[in-house]
């Protein structure tokens, strides 16, 4: 008796969906159907759930360029010859605090219009303290060497050297090409040298972290 009502109760239930319009289960037989689910859609995740990046202070910049370039850091950049760029003259500016003088003890909210141009003396500075050094002595010098040989390769080696320092890469051909540009007259060697390090100093990849 249980069995008969229960039978009863599964056809009312399926006459009733199609009496409501609603498609029937598929069948078994249907040829299309391979009776195997399809395979999951995996999505991969990002590399970081929280992706961010950090532009550096006045400081870190300066150790880095200091680093790359094999300067002491205290030949990096100075004001008036006397007061280093990051660590005084542009402190502020560059996201750093002083609470003992200014009482500045937080780093600002925002950007202020003079944080690029104090970035673009610290890299000048910089970029000009190592060619000074390697045309005063090519046979020693760390970057410029070839370039100050008059070498024809000496452009795109001293390239090459500048990203794998300051960026820990190799140029695509598009960034090769881009700063090789540079290489033209009127601009001297020395001067080409201290373009193209400047322009891989100020670039977005070796400004933040």
């Amino acid at each position: 008796m249980f069995r008969k009502f229960v039978l009863t109760l599964c056809l009312a239930s399926t006459m009733a969906c199609l009496a409501d319009g609603a498609p029937p289960p598929p069948s078994s037989n249907d040829p299309t159907d391979s009776g195997v689910p399809p395979e999951p859609v995996i999505v991969p995740d990002p590399a970081s759930r929280h992706p961010q990046v950090l532009a550096k202070t006045g400081e870190m910049y300066s150790q880095d360029l200091a680093t790359a370039l094999s300067l002491p850091r205290d030949e990096v950049c100075k004001e008036l010859g006397s007061y280093d760029c990051a660590r005084l003259a542009h402190r502020i500016a560059l996201g750093g605090v002083e609470p003992y003088v200014l009482r500045i003890d937080q780093p600002l909210n925002v950007t202020p219009v003079s944080a690029p141009l104090a970035v673009d003396r610290i890299a000048l500075s910089a970029c000009g303290a190592r060619v000074r050094a390697d045309f005063a002595a090519p046979g020693s010098a760390v970057i410029f060497g070839a370039l100050a040989q008059g070498g024809s390769d000496g452009p795109n080696l001293a390239v090459r050297s500048l990203y794998d320092r300051m960026l820990g890469r190799d140029p695509d051909d598009a960034e090769l090409s881009a700063v090789l540009e540079l290489n033209t007259a009127p601009a001297t060697p020395e001067e080409f040298g201290v373009l193209a390090c400047f322009v891989i100093a100020t670039s977005l990849e070796n400004l933040f972290y």
